[in-house]
């Protein structure tokens, strides 16, 4: 029994994106977005609206209109950025340097609203080409991922914006590079 609750404990389990969070996401469709094509690829930028503001009814969670389009930031974290996005959307409030990968995208069935992040060996690297995300599924060649501070003119991720876009698969190495523009460098954040 002891054995079964220590893997169940939140500092084992993957970490997921709150059923709050999910009926947002999902009540969402192309008129609360403004969609740019980029290397074969779409990224939908979210508007601030009367859907997408419903995300500050989560837990610990803040909302800024920025220029028209949406940034969800957990309170105390640092606006705009792609861990406070995800803290906010699975309301936990762990520091990265405990993250751990789990399964990685592309070798094993990982639910939709599954939080994501790049790793390097077993650490999530906090540098500007670091990132995570909302999972949102896998096809033609990439993931699909929900996430914050992405913009493919600002590779560093100076933008801060709520967007759902494609990564594609690239050069699958053994441990992940921590490559944000690939999706066989990110794993399921445990």
């Amino acid at each position: 029994m002891l054995l079964v609750l220590l893997y169940s404990s939140s500092a084992y389990a993957d970490k997921k994106a709150t059923p709050q969070a999910m009926a947002v996401i999902n009540s969402l469709n192309s008129s609360d977005a403004k969609t740019q094509s980029y290397g074969g690829y779409s990224i939908a930028r979210f508007y601030y609206n009367s859907k997408t503001v419903a995300l500050k009814k989560l837990n610990r969670t803040g909302v800024v209109n920025k220029g028209g389009f949406i940034q969800v930031n957990r309170l105390g974290d640092y606006n705009g950025q792609c861990v406070s996005f995800v803290k906010a959307m699975a309301n936990f409030g762990d520091t990265t340097n405990v993250w751990r990968p789990s399964t990685r995208v592309g070798d094993g069935y990982i639910p939709v609203g599954t939080v994501v992040a790049t790793f390097v060996g077993n650490n999530y690297k906090g540098k500007p080409t670091a990132h995570t995300g909302i999972y949102i599924g896998s096809r033609d060649g990439a993931m699909w991922i929900l996430d914050q501070n992405w913009d493919p003119h600002h590779p560093t991720g100076t933008v801060g914006y709520m967007t759902m876009h494609a990564i594609k698969f690239g050069v699958r190495h053994k441990a992940g590079d921590g490559d944000r523009g690939n999706a066989y460098s990110y794993y399921v954040v445990k």
